[in-house]
């Protein structure tokens, strides 16, 4: 089980503890490397999202508008994945 990173420590004029220090920079890194892995994961996410490759005319058609639609609506879908 990860570490949690403990605010109070160390205690204002404590004498040092390389545990404890060693525990509390384990709690950083734990939540670095995850914050990493999420960021890794949505990036995967978002570059799986294909181009839409739509073109709409002045104005638009309902088909057109639609097709938009659809495409933010697949979008959303996938980012929320």
């Amino acid at each position: 089980m990860p570490i949690q990173l403990d605010h109070s420590l160390p205690a204002d004029n404590s004498p040092i503890s390389s545990a404890e220090l060693r525990g509390q920079f384990q709690a950083i890194q734990d939540t670095l490397n995850d914050l990493t892995n999420k960021i890794d994961n949505l990036n995967n996410r978002i570059m799986a999202i294909p181009d839409f490759g739509l073109n709409a005319s002045d104005p638009p058609t309902f088909g057109e508008v639609q097709a938009i639609a659809d495409a933010l609506q697949s979008t959303i879908g996938t980012l929320k994945s």
